[in-house]
């Protein structure tokens, strides 16, 4: 998370561990322990609780992915935080509970698992995708662009499409990072080989956009350029 907000994480962290001294288990800590063991009726017992709060609320709707994750998929998506609301996400996975093992089944399993949601081609994923990465930095940018850039190898119609929806500036932005910054160089020419050429795609100005992004080089120097609204097809 950016340095801005990394206070909400050390605060969450430290309330955490007052709670847990004081011999309560946190609310946060109950649900994500049934939901690991697939009790969702004992999440369910929670929610008028978790409710209360929009953070707890988060950590509830997670539970109930954990414990049915296709029931609640569509869920998961749509609620996935794409805000400053994040950061809460990101403390979660850092948390470790009572028993002193971590609250998620592994660290950064939320954001692996959209962007597995992603790269097995559902819509609201990779829109959702976009937004995180929009919001994020450091080892979360690392992480979503892997998704990034595997999503638009498997899937480059859905993917440009999403793209396409998003303003220019912040299009640019996942250029910056995911198609220039951290994307392996054995990446690059299989996603050139699936997106095809512009003039094949309803999404021209995209698949040029991201075709000159892939140009660029690991320190960000460009071999050529991103194109300008009114440039020739």
């Amino acid at each position: 998370m950016s340095s801005a907000n990394s206070w909400m994480v050390w605060m969450f962290l430290a309330m955490s561990c007052s709670v847990a001294a004081a011999g309560e288990t946190p609310l946060d800590e109950m649900l994500l322990r049934r939901g690991a063991a697939r009790d969702l009726a004992g999440v369910e017992s929670l929610r008028e609780r978790a409710m209360t709060s929009p953070d707890h609320r988060y950590a509830y709707l997670l539970a109930r992915y954990l414990a049915d994750p296709d029931r609640f998929v569509d869920a998961f998506v749509r609620e996935f935080p794409a805000n400053a609301s994040m950061t809460y996400v990101y403390a979660l996975e850092l948390a470790i509970g009572t028993d002193g093992a971590q609250l998620t089944p592994y660290f950064l399993y939320a954001f692996d698992q959209l962007g597995m949601l992603a790269i097995q081609g559902k819509v609201e994923a990779i829109g959702k995708l976009y937004e995180v990465m929009l919001h994020s930095d450091a080892v979360v940018s690392e992480a979503v662009c892997e998704s990034i850039y595997q999503t638009i190898e498997r899937h480059p119609a859905s993917a440009v499409e999403r793209l396409a929806a998003l303003e220019v500036s912040r299009r640019r932005g996942i250029y910056d990072v995911c198609l220039s910054e951290v994307m392996p160089a054995d990446a690059v020419e299989p996603i050139k080989q699936s997106i095809g050429k512009p003039e094949h795609s309803p999404h021209a100005e995209v698949v040029k956009e991201i075709l000159a992004a892939l140009e660029q080089d690991a320190t960000g120097s460009s071999r050529g350029r991103l194109p300008e609204k009114g440039d020739p097809p």
